[in-house]
């Protein structure tokens, strides 16, 4: 198939979801499509990609995308002739008129995560307009789009209860790259001395209020076990406090953030950890979202502690301890023996390998677009 993928992806600010659109795409053209994906404010087109401009000024970001990428998208629908088209709610009126004609490419709307919810901050302004591309591009997905892909399986049943018929919902997560993290392939950095002989937590990405980050703190800060560690890697609006925090007298020697590092250097910190720790609220944001960072330590061999909002991607629970911030008390003040972690990460590892793999994400996402087009378009 070929594949014309235009999702509002900036070169300087998404540099994560660069990450999920390359190697996407990679997994694809390795199965024999063709893919083309629009990035704004690319330098130079690289391994398939179509470089938009970028009006870097207030506003100008989403109205150089709306202006300059339909003019692209329409210049590569001619010369490039898709099989099928993906957009998502911020480019999905790119799909007009040619989604009316009756020979056309599949049209699919791809939402990765909710663009309405209540953790959304910003000017009211703003959480206007995410409010209404999320519903009028939801409306139009239903009723004039041929499939439409999500990121969780609460994300399809949502849309199912808001009318979108189920064989066209398919559901595709993030993957792992599972050359990177890999502790096979990781020299990785020694325990520093200051974490020797301790049992270490550990949680990486956003440093930000969402995250369940402080009511962990909070909790390790009544636990009073020396012997336990929480080591926190990355940045984020919650990072002054958390500093703040890790100088009290009673956090002082158990709580520690480390400074960012590149992203290909992150495998080799999660190597620090005895387990992974993430307690993430259960919100209808999180639950229509795919936090990685539970996979990323486990393709590490890393068990983790997480809440029940993880249970969908490891539902026999044989990777992860599944709990909430009231028994992650009693869980510390008895941690695992190390043998029966390593059985977990072991098995973790396995796990990701089958079933969150980039590999297995562009074979669940290929099942779909083939499975649209035996049904034929609307």
């Amino acid at each position: 198939m070929r594949i014309l993928w235009f999702p509002r992806l900036q070169a300087d600010i998404d540099r994560f979801h660069r990450v999920t659109w390359r190697k996407m795409a990679e997994v694809l053209q390795e199965e024999g499509h063709t893919v083309r994906v629009a990035v704004a404010g690319a330098p130079e087109e690289e391994n398939g990609s179509i470089p938009l401009p970028l009006w870097a000024f207030r506003g100008g970001r989403l109205l150089s995308f709306w202006i300059l990428g339909r003019i692209a998208f329409s210049r590569e629908l001619s010369r490039f002739r898709p099989d099928v088209v993906i957009l998502d709610p911020f480019s999905f009126w790119f799909a007009f008129p040619t989604l009316l004609f009756r020979n056309r490419p599949l049209f699919v709307l791809d939402h990765r995560t909710p663009l309405d919810h209540d953790s959304r901050k910003g000017r009211g302004g703003a959480k206007l307009l995410a409010r209404f591309l999320e519903r009028i591009s939801g409306w139009a997905s239903r009723r004039f789009f041929d499939g439409i892909t999500v990121i969780t399986p609460y994300y399809r049943e949502r849309l199912l209860r808001q009318g979108a018929e189920p064989e066209r919902v398919g559901v595709w997560g993030s993957g792992v790259d599972t050359d990177l993290f890999d502790p096979a392939r990781q020299k990785g950095l020694s325990r520093p001395p200051w974490l020797e002989g301790k049992f270490v937590l550990m949680q990486h990405g956003e440093l930000s209020y969402n995250r369940g980050i402080l009511e962990v703190v909070e909790i390790l800060r009544k636990q009073r076990e020396p012997r336990v560690a929480l080591v926190l890697l990355g940045d984020g609006p919650a990072r002054r406090e958390l500093e703040g925090l890790a100088q009290e007298p009673d956090l002082r020697g158990r709580l520690f953030l480390l400074d960012p590092v590149p992203f290909e250097e992150v495998p080799s910190r999660l190597l620090w950890a005895d387990m992974g720790v993430l307690l993430y609220p259960e919100t209808e944001y999180w639950r229509c979202n795919h936090p990685l960072k539970l996979l990323e330590y486990l393709a590490m061999e890393r068990s983790v502690l997480a809440g029940e909002l993880f249970r969908p991607l490891d539902p026999q629970g044989g990777s992860v301890s599944f709990l909430d911030a009231a028994s992650l008390t009693s869980f510390l003040a008895s941690p695992p023996p190390e043998e029966l972690l390593r059985d977990r990460g072991l098995q973790g590892r396995r796990m990701v390998l089958e079933h969150w793999s980039w590999r297995a994400q562009g074979e669940r996402l290929t099942e779909f677009l083939r499975s649209l087009s035996g049904r034929g378009k609307r």
